[in-house]
């Protein structure tokens, strides 16, 4: 299966370093599209020194769900992994570990957890925590009245520490 990993980004070029190398060199050689609404920081041109793909859009025309649906249909991948720039992979084998499930069947959405950044305020935290637990799990349509919230997010269809 392709994999496709979509960062969208506005004045994020202090996150790249971070965020990219992993995915770009990860064993799945995934294609890594950045999005950018016209940040003109100089986001785009170090993702393409990078050696990411690129797509811009006017910053007056950003919407987060037509956003995603630019990506998904310019990547055109079998899986699309949609991050944000401050999401920092832990190593090259979390994009593995992420589309495992997906891949072998046993998930239609999985996400990875997110920690909040040290100095991150109480709501940051908060929502992290209990968004992302430190257990993984698997939820099912049974348990959908328990995690009606959550779902909105999709966070806890499946976690992979």
């Amino acid at each position: 299966m392709s994999i496709g990993v979509a960062v969208i980004t506005f004045k994020d070029i202090r996150h790249l370093d971070k965020c990219l190398p992993p995915l770009l060199n990860s064993p799945l050689r995934p294609k890594v599209l950045v999005f950018n609404s016209s940040s003109n920081d100089g986001t785009i041109e170090l993702a393409k020194k990078m050696e990411a793909d690129t797509l811009v859009i006017p910053r007056i025309e950003m919407n987060h769900g037509s956003a995603r649906e630019l990506c998904r249909k310019k990547l055109g991948t079998d899986i699309v992994v949609m991050m944000t720039p401050d999401a920092y992979p832990k190593d090259k084998e979390m994009l593995s570990k992420l589309v495992k499930p997906i891949i072998d069947g046993k998930a239609a959405v999985s996400y990875a957890r997110q920690v909040a950044h040290p100095g991150a305020n109480v709501i940051a935290r908060l929502g992290r925590k209990f968004n992302f637990p430190e257990e993984s799990n698997i939820s099912i349509t049974a348990s959908y009245n328990l995690l009606i919230i959550s779902l909105s997010f999709f966070s806890r269809t499946i976690r992979i520490s």
